[in-house]
């Protein structure tokens, strides 16, 4: 009898180190799982225009940041459509992700399914002009290079796009604060105008400028308030305006239209005060689409940079466009829609 308990006792005795040894396996399994770190990820953002220069690199547990800053204004009268920087004229930071912000970002790029896109979107036509925006993904081996065409009138970027872009441009926002903050960008208003009636105000934003610097070259954003409201309602254009593509005289003299140039390739939105409310919040579309290749013999052109000039009429407004060394002068009548070349003489 006494055996048999002393073989009980033995086997319950063996139970439970069997089990406590199971535990502590499982834990050490786990601690080591949490410790692991993410799969390899690489990860490039990158984006050129006339005036500008982004480039996001994430390698490893390094981010970098390479931009161009027109501190000396040289794109301030840019017209040609190529870069105003040299790669002398950009500047390179670098700071340090934590395994956190590197989870953080590995997670949205599995849940959005970025790694199933296309390697194309936008659909610009063969003879349209496009800034094209790249991002690059390297997951684990796996590389998977997208590819947006961004024109006025573009379809939206697939969202899975969109949202690894914007987190990496927040991941370097949030690095390269304090350096932003000791630049000293802080927007002011520059400079305000209301319609003849007084129910829309368009607001100009930006830095103060030198003395001697006119006053557009420094607007880097656009908003409008509408009488008896305190809502903000911002404009933001289908591309890219550069300091000089801002104008003020946007309303025609009687306030019946307002005209807001999208790009620096054009074209120029006319827009009814009536409807510029669901307009800005993209709910409606223009009253009238006008760029310089609505003008037949130029429609097969290439792009050409537009710039506002003025107001000649209650409805028709002149505006320039260059390319090619060749500066061409149109007006457009919106009763009308007709376009018609007033001049065209060579770039000096």
């Amino acid at each position: 009898m006494d055996n048999v308990l002393n073989l009980r006792a033995r086997s319950s005795m063996t139970v439970v180190v069997f089990f406590v040894a199971i535990s502590l396996l499982q834990r050490e399994c786990f601690a080591t799982q949490a410790q692991s770190p993410p799969p390899a990820l690489q990860v490039r953002y990158y984006f050129t225009a006339e005036a500008t220069y982004e480039e996001i690199v994430v390698a490893d547990e390094r981010l970098e940041f390479i931009h161009f800053e027109d501190r000396e204004r040289k794109c301030a009268r840019w017209l040609q459509q190529s870069p105003c920087w040299t790669p002398a004229d950009l500047t390179k930071e670098e700071a340090s992700l934590s395994q956190e912000e590197i989870q953080d970002l590995l997670s949205l790029i599995r849940q959005s399914k970025f790694m199933d896109l296309e390697d194309y979107y936008g659909g610009a036509p063969a003879h349209r002009r496009y800034y094209a925006y790249l991002l690059r993904v390297e997951l684990a081996g796996t590389a998977k290079e997208v590819t947006y065409q961004s024109y006025p009138d573009a379809p939206s970027p697939p969202e899975a796009f969109e949202s690894v872009r914007k987190r990496l441009l927040e991941l370097t926002r949030s690095k390269f604060k304090q350096k932003e903050a000791a630049g000293g960008e802080q927007l002011e208003e520059l400079k305000t105008v209301s319609s003849p009636d007084g129910k829309v105000t368009a607001h100009w934003s930006g830095e103060r400028p030198e003395p001697g610097t006119p006053l557009g070259f420094n607007v880097k954003k656009l908003w409008f308030t509408f009488a008896g409201e305190e809502a903000v309602y911002e404009f933001k254009p289908k591309g890219e305006l550069f300091p000089s593509d801002w104008d003020f005289a946007i309303f025609s003299p009687d306030g019946a239209y307002v005209v807001l140039l999208q790009d620096r390739s054009g074209p120029f939105h006319v827009v009814r005060p009536s409807r510029l409310k669901p307009y800005l919040r993209g709910e409606a579309r223009p009253r009238r689409i006008v760029r310089a290749s609505d003008y037949t013999p130029h429609a097969t052109h290439p792009a050409k940079i537009h710039h506002f000039v003025r107001w000649v009429s209650n409805r028709a407004f002149e505006f320039e466009a260059s390319c090619c060394g060749t500066q061409m002068r149109y007006r457009c009548d919106i009763r009308t829609t007709k376009l018609r070349l007033l001049a065209e003489q060579p770039i000096r």
